[in-house]
């Protein structure tokens, strides 16, 4: 595949995906839980990793509430049941900080669901409206489940609507697009349904004590533990 800026006038990715901006949040040190097999596990494991190497996460998959137009707290409620400060309400994905370039990779076997422009949106970090470069990848899970894996805040995409991708192929390439505020990748789950289209889900599941806010939420799903074995992202602070 070829790497090139494909910009595409009005693409949006529906109204519960909106792809927040990466300040640094003022993070506790992430507690570790057990995560993996303990998690839901309602699809055979799916994803590799979306990079190559480590990087830090600052913000996390919000399981209080997932969206960023409503959440009014100031924490985010993290895969094992912890709550950490944060300066983002209503995160739905995992922001990893990177140089601009970094390629991002094909989790799994899939077909290009999006790759262009998301919908514009006012950025209340940047008090202007903008648009971020974004690749969605659309996956058949099993017979009845279907998950995307999505990209945000790419410099540039690798890939075009339609294409049909495998694990490790260059979808894109890191960048500052849209509602950021630094270079990094937002990385995040959807789990998509009929009439309702996407809902976000955390690609580490849920191993908190008691039930998942998210998954008893009329918004809402569960999520599910979606790494091959050892394929996950390690969840670490700066």
């Amino acid at each position: 595949m070829r790497r090139e800026r494909i910009l595409v006038a009005g693409a949006a990715i529906t109204g519960a995906m909106v792809i927040a901006c990466s300040e640094m949040s003022t993070l506790a040190p992430l507690a570790d839980c057990a995560t993996g097999a303990s998690a839901l596990a309602l699809v055979p494991p799916l994803f590799n990793k979306p990079f190559a190497g480590e990087y830090a996460v600052t913000n996390v998959f919000d399981h209080d509430e997932p969206l960023a137009t409503t959440d009014k707290n100031d924490f985010q409620l993290t895969t094992c049941g912890q709550k950490i400060r944060a300066v983002l309400r209503g995160h739905n994905g995992y922001d990893f900080p990177m140089p601009t370039g970094t390629p991002v990779l094909a989790v799994s076997e899939g077909e290009i669901a999006l790759a262009g422009l998301e919908r514009p949106l006012y950025c209340p970090a940047l008090d202007k409206t903008v648009s971020g470069l974004v690749v969605v990848t659309r996956i058949r899970a099993t017979a009845t489940i279907t998950i995307d894996a999505i990209y945000g805040h790419l410099d540039s995409v690798n890939v075009k609507l339609g294409d049909s991708v495998h694990v490790g192929d260059v979808v894109g390439f890191s960048g500052n697009t849209g509602c950021s505020t630094g270079p990094h990748l937002h990385f995040a789950a959807a789990r998509v349904f009929g009439r309702r289209g996407e809902v976000m889900i955390d690609p580490y599941g849920w191993s908190g004590t008691g039930t998942d806010p998210w998954a008893v939420d009329s918004r809402g799903t569960s999520s599910m533990w979606l790494w091959k074995e050892g394929q996950e992202p390690k969840l670490f602070r700066p």
